[in-house]
């Protein structure tokens, strides 16, 4: 929201990490779906396979494990899914990025909404792959892949453990910690009790000596220890305005230039 923003020199630039919640208000399937969907199909005893309910990772490997099917044909319905969405809307996201205020955009969401809608805007950059960006493209990193490829998405605790330990991927993330130095970053509408989030920004985190503050506007009422024990490592700001109040900011920030726009007159 603005009183957020008046804070900062007008000219700052933020690393913008996209959650569950804009998805969610846009139509589109979460993570939090994606986990109750996948552990629904694991029966007893496999359930007890699961270390953590709130690792979607987790869940997949127990999926994996009790061969309840195969990690392609999971992923093939994953993607199946997100395409038979219908009466979708964009404009929360298309708002967030037409403000002017973000340099990279992060997520570990596994859609392709932004970059199917906002190609001329973001530059993708995964694990595997990355794109040089243009002059006036946001670098989006895409920290557990996405669904376009079986072999670039990073979806159980085994693929996890593999990307955060093979030297292959080990400049990716060293770009990302370049950027956390750099800029500082605005989570908005993250899951605080993703399991998964907390981890992977633990292992990004823990080797930067120092960061650019971070700001966590979040969804969730509940704080689990885990979330209260990244927090206070890494002095994180939690934010009392809710999510939908930056949307609505975004939102109005955005009429307001369309208006100043279509008012201006050709002067001759």
């Amino acid at each position: 929201m603005k009183n957020f923003f008046d804070k900062f020199d007008k000219n700052q630039k933020f690393n913008l990490f996209v959650g569950d919640f804009l998805n969610k208000i846009s139509g589109y399937p979460t993570r939090n779906d994606i986990t109750e969907a996948i552990s629904a199909e694991i029966k007893q005893p496999a359930k007890s396979y699961v270390q953590d309910r709130n690792s979607l990772a987790d869940i997949v490997q127990a999926y994996l494990d009790a061969v309840i099917d195969t990690k392609v044909n999971l992923i093939r319905q994953i993607r199946e899914n997100y395409g038979h969405r219908f009466n979708t809307s964009v404009d929360v996201y298309k708002n967030i990025l037409n403000s002017g205020y973000f340099q990279n955009v992060f997520s570990i969401n596994f859609d392709t909404v932004l970059e199917t809608n906002f190609s001329n805007m973001l530059a993708k950059i995964t694990p595997m792959e990355g794109t040089n960006p243009a002059p006036d493209q946001l670098k989006y990193y895409k920290i557990l892949g996405d669904i376009t490829s079986f072999n670039n998405i990073f979806i159980s605790s085994q693929d996890i453990r593999k990307l955060k330990l093979l030297d292959f991927y080990s400049d990716f993330f060293k770009q990302i910690r370049k950027e956390f130095s750099n800029y500082p970053t605005l989570f908005l509408g993250v899951d605080l009790e993703d399991s998964d989030l907390i981890d992977i920004l633990d292992f990004i985190l823990d080797p930067v000596e120092e960061h650019e503050p971070i700001y966590i506007v979040t969804y969730t009422s509940i704080i689990s220890s885990k979330s209260a024990e990244f927090i206070g490592k890494y002095n994180v700001k939690l934010i009392s305005s809710g999510t939908n109040e930056f949307i609505d900011y975004f939102k109005e920030k955005s009429n307001k230039e369309e208006d100043e726009l279509s008012e201006k007159k050709f002067v001759w």
